[in-house]
Parts: structure tokens; C-alpha cells; sequence
């Protein structure tokens, strides 16, 4: 009997396509890896690597703080960001409190108010006490009738609106209750200020007092040629007489109140 014939071995037989389809898994497994790896840097990057399952922040590049990241690994840094964003600055309070600003209005309204005052009764009294010399004149001979009549004329007819603005003015003035007397709420600035005023206010005082006195003379004045103007008065010369005699000390008296008045420092 004849010995079996061993098998002799074929040609090699290539390899199935199931082996290249692992080497691609692998390969997609490591890139998965470095992808991942990737993600959690940028989420360390961004400040929301947080805890899995905790709730993430949002934020802000204003709230990153570059010096805490972890180093990246060679190759793999991550653009720079920049440089971080100033942090905001709160704007700076104001010197003065509300109520002091508040207060220091108020009192500024009031000197004001009272300058007003002032201002008018120095027109109407100027009128008056040129009124007045124009007679004082004319009986010294200074001037002649013709010329004191002229005066009396453009006088007579700007006092109507003297006394109105002088009572506007007063009115004004009622209504204003400001106080210049200082504030603890104020700063160094605005107490220096309410001083002046009230500096101001004070010098006030005295003004508005004769000015009452002198206007309150050309205000009966006024009424007296108002009437002398609508019917005959026999005594208009002598009421005249008298009240141009009485006139001159309301008069003096204001122009010297005003001269210490305009010592005083302005309030504004």
C-alpha cells in the first residue's frame, strides 16, 4: 500500500477585509480620544468644566483668569484670548448730597428773588427822587419850568410800571422759603457757597426796608396826579408841596442801604 500524500501548503491567502475594518476602529477610537480631549479643554478654557451633573454658569471673558488654566500639552495650546477687559469702574458720587443740593437751590432762588426786588425799587425810587429834585431845582433855578415840567411828564408816566414790577417782584419773593443756613449733608464747596448767600441775604434786609418806605411815597404820589388828572383838586399845589418836602429822608435813607448792600458777595 502507498503512503498518503502530506498536504503541501498552498499559496498564502490574503488577509479578510475584516482586519482593516479593526485598524480603522482603532484609529477612530484614538481620534475620539484626542477629540474629547480637545473638548475638555476648551470647556476648561471657557470656565465650565464643572462637575457632571452640575449646573453650569454662563460667563463672561471679564471673568476669566488666564494664570489659573492648566497648562495644554505640547502642540495643542489655545489661542490666546487677549487681554482681559478692564473691570468696570462706578461712576464717581457726586460732592453733594440731594438735600443739600436741594437746600442750596432753594436759597439761591430766594436771594435772587430778594435782588429782584431791589433792583426794581431802585428804578421806581430813582424816578421818584428825580421827580422830586426836578422841583428842588427849579426853586433853586437850576432849571426852568419848561424843563422841570418834562421831567414830571416822562416820570409821571413810567411809574405805573414801576410800582407794577416792584409788586410782581415782592410776590416773587413771598413764595420762595429757601433756607441759606447751611447743611450737614453739604460739602466743604457748597457750605462756602450758602455762607455767601446768606452774607447776601442779610445785606437784603435793610434795602427792602427803605425801598418800601420810598415806594410806598411814590405810590400816594402817583394816586394824587391820577386824580388831580380826572378832576379839579384846589389843594393839589399844597398836597404837592407836602409831599415833596416829606420825600428826600425815605429816599436818602435807601440810596444808603443800597451802598452796603452791594458790598455783599453774590449768590449763585
Amino acid at each position: 500500500m502507498s503512503e498518503a500524500r502530506r498536504a503541501m501548503p498552498g499559496p498564502p491567502v490574503p488577509p479578510r477585509s475584516g482586519g482593516r475594518r479593526a485598524v480603522l476602529i482603532v484609529g477612530a477610537v484614538a481620534l475620539a480620544i484626542l477629540a474629547g480631549f480637545g473638548v475638555g479643554l476648551a470647556a476648561r478654557q471657557m470656565g465650565i468644566g464643572a462637575a457632571p451633573g452640575a449646573p453650569v454658569a454662563a460667563s463672561t471673558p471679564e471673568q476669566h483668569d488666564p494664570a489659573s488654566h492648566e497648562p495644554a500639552p505640547p502642540g495643542q495650546e489655545p489661542p490666546s484670548l487677549g487681554p482681559a477687559s478692564p473691570e468696570p469702574t462706578s461712576a464717581s458720587s457726586p460732592s453733594v448730597s440731594a438735600p443739600s443740593a436741594d437746600q442750596l437751590s432753594a436759597c439761591v432762588a430766594r436771594v435772587a428773588a430778594g435782588d429782584r426786588v431791589i433792583s426794581e425799587a431802585r428804578t421806581g425810587v430813582g424816578h421818584w427822587s428825580e421827580h422830586v429834585q426836578a422841583q428842588t431845582d427849579v426853586n433853586s433855578d437850576k432849571i426852568d419850568t419848561d424843563q422841570m415840567d418834562a421831567i414830571f411828564k416822562r416820570t409821571r408816566e413810567a411809574g405805573p410800571d414801576d410800582l407794577r414790577r416792584y409788586d410782581d417782584a415782592k410776590k416773587e419773593l413771598s413764595g420762595t422759603d429757601g433756607d441759606c443756613g447751611g447743611s450737614a449733608d453739604a460739602s466743604a464747596a457748597e457750605t462756602k457757597r450758602m455762607d455767601q448767600c446768606q452774607q447776601r441775604l442779610d445785606a437784603q434786609a435793610r434795602p427792602m426796608q427803605r425801598a418800601e418806605a420810598a415806594m410806598k411815597d411814590w405810590r400816594r404820589h402817583q394816586a394824587d396826579m391820577a386824580r388831580s388828572r380826572h378832576e379839579h383838586n384846589p389843594d393839589a399845589a399844597e398836597i404837592w408841596r407836602k409831599a415833596w418836602g416829606a420825600a428826600p429822608p425815605n429816599i436818602n435813607a435807601f440810596d444808603d442801604a443800597i451802598a452796603g448792600y452791594e458790598k455783599a458777595p453774590a449768590c449763585k
